[in-house]
């Protein structure tokens, strides 16, 4: 499954349906990949519960495809205790995250009703900069 942008659009048409005039939409959005970025990701993070000593660990990947402009992800979450494995998660998910450069989401927006539409820096009020990979939508019915 692809997220479409058309569907992406139709949800958006309703949100702006249910909205009262004036109401607002804020959402933050990501540009997942750049050209010359590789397609595919892997990350691993730890932490230890400092109450019981237990370990914590999350492997990460991800894969980008351009043509979809969507990625894939599988997680596995784990649990350790006194060095031995007790508990693991896999997670996938397929698509994961639709990616959106700026002048992307500021048209979809648009196409769905929204005026008055601002794109800002990361969670700030603070105005969004060209080479912002994650920025923040507010727009108005």
């Amino acid at each position: 499954m692809v997220i479409k942008p058309d569907l992406v659009l139709t949800a958006l048409r309703n949100l702006s349906k249910i909205l009262q005039p004036g109401g607002v939409l804020a959402a933050s959005i990501m540009t997942l990949w750049k050209p010359d970025d590789p397609l595919y990701t892997e990350w691993k993070k730890e932490a230890i519960d400092q109450s019981n000593g237990w370990l914590y660990k999350r492997i990460a990947k991800s894969w980008y495809d351009p043509e979809t402009e969507c990625e894939r992800t599988e997680d596995i979450y784990q649990l350790w205790i006194d060095e031995q494995l007790v508990k693991e998660e896999f997670h996938s998910r397929s698509p994961a995250t639709r990616s959106y450069i700026q002048n992307q989401a500021k048209h979809l927006i648009e196409s769905a009703g929204f005026c008055h539409i601002n794109l800002f820096h990361e969670f700030t009020f603070d105005p969004v900069k060209s080479t912002d990979i994650l920025f923040t939508v507010v727009a108005h019915r």
